[in-house]
């Protein structure tokens, strides 16, 4: 039975011993317990014909660090976003009533009263005095 799991350090291990000792991607998958194409993908992360273990490791904590940094910028976009549209969900509701006060602004529009607070007061003026 294959296991289509990530590969371990101790795979890696193995990969390497097995891929020196020149068998092919097909026998390390099997000896592994891992399909072709992970193996192959494995490989791939060191120049051709210079796979190490410790090298593939360090290319996956690379790609972790990687991927934990495009997170934290889409989840940065992700909160910009959210914001404009609560300042832009305000607005709307300031220009069709400009007397309106935070709370007839949080049933109209739904947004949470702690981001209200933070935008009502400067998109009130901004509005009101345009």
């Amino acid at each position: 039975m294959r296991s289509y799991k990530t590969i371990t350090y101790e795979d890696r291990k193995n990969i390497e011993k097995m891929y020196k000792s020149g068998m092919s991607m097909l026998m390390i998958a099997e000896a592994i317990g891992k399909n072709y194409s992970t193996v192959y993908r494995e490989l791939q992360r060191c120049p051709k014909g210079q796979y190490t273990a410790d090298e593939a490791q360090r290319d996956v904590e690379r790609a972790k660090e990687r991927q934990k940094a495009a997170n934290k910028v889409n989840s940065q976009i992700r909160k910009e976003k959210k914001e404009n549209e609560y300042k832009s969900r305000i607005c709307a509701c300031l220009r069709i009533n400009p007397q309106a006060n935070i709370e007839d602004v949080r049933k109209a529009t739904g947004i949470p009263i702690e981001k209200l607070t933070k935008y009502y007061d400067k998109l009130q003026r901004e509005v009101v005095n345009k």
